[in-house]
């Protein structure tokens, strides 16, 4: 299976494989991709093994996201979120969604105006590296009613 490595800018740096003995090789047969139920919400991870020796292991950052098709032809986005071990490294993976949902938001105090979709949109997306992209160009005019 070929597993490509993406930076934060969503730019393909390298790519690992499970079979390929030239590329960077990925051992996941400790961990590999996993779902569980938490809170009533479902969180995937992917584990793997890899050789810090590699000249492509310099792209195994916490940050940097791996892209790959799995086993039932679903393409999956992970986000590298740690990395322990000298010259085997243990890789976790968590689904990119959670960069999304892995912040507490306070209460918003909308209760001065009706504010446009851009604004909510500004205050969730703002610092996650996401961005939103409108169809139509009047939709982020739109105004939200209390």
């Amino acid at each position: 299976m070929i597993f490509f490595i993406l930076n934060r800018d969503m730019e393909v740096v390298t790519t690992m494989s499970t079979e390929s003995e030239k590329s960077l090789l990925i051992d996941d047969s400790t961990g590999g991709q996993t779902i569980t139920i938490t809170n009533g919400v479902a969180i995937g991870t992917y584990s793997f093994e890899t050789d810090a020796r590699h000249e492509d292991a310099q792209y195994i950052i916490p940050g940097n996201h791996i892209v790959f098709r799995d086993k039932y032809g679903n393409d999956k986005l992970y986000t590298i979120m740690s990395i322990s071990g000298e010259y085997d490294l243990s890789v976790t993976c968590e689904d990119c969604g959670l960069d999304l949902i892995n912040d507490t938001i306070g209460a918003w105090d909308y209760s001065t105006g009706d504010y446009t979709l851009d604004f909510y949109l500004n205050l969730i997306f703002s610092g996650t590296g996401w961005s939103i992209n409108y169809a139509d160009s009047t939709l982020s005019s739109i105004p939200i009613q209390k």
